[in-house]
């Protein structure tokens, strides 16, 4: 009986240090983007589109097809999405489907992520690989 309790307890030690804590809400964009009060003034995660600016405008968008149409209605906005010099933040993260986490909030009054702080990605073989995180994350 000793040995099971401490064999009970070393596995919820186990887990316990091997999740990985969230950063904020993780939240579906659909879901985001149909309920976005729900989130104001939060930390959140949401996974979606994210194409060249030129294309769509600084936006996550539902799919690269929504992108390509530059249906707005199926996209989040990015408020902070250029340096004050006029740098592209994400670059590198262009063009595919990422996770953006980041402070949620509005900007001109329309739901927007108004402070990112990390966009990663997650290629064919499975891994996360971030492309663009701030000094602060």
């Amino acid at each position: 009986m000793l040995l099971m309790n401490k064999i009970v307890g070393l596995i919820t030690l186990v887990l316990l240090c091997s999740c990985e804590q969230p950063t904020g809400y993780v939240v579906s964009i659909v879901e985001l983007m149909t309920s976005p009060d729900r989130y104001i003034g939060k930390s959140i995660e949401v996974t979606g589109y994210l194409p060249d600016p030129e294309q769509s405008g600084h936006a996550l968008f539902l799919s690269k097809e929504h992108a390509e149409l530059g249906d707005s209605s199926s996209s989040v906005w990015l408020s902070d999405f250029y340096t004050s010099d006029g740098v592209g933040l994400y670059e590198s993260c262009m063009g595919r489907f990422v996770t953006v986490q980041g402070f949620f909030g509005k900007y001109a009054d329309q739901p927007a992520f108004l402070k990112i702080t990390r966009v990663f990605h997650k290629p064919i073989d499975g891994t996360f690989s971030a492309c663009w995180s701030s000094d602060e994350a």
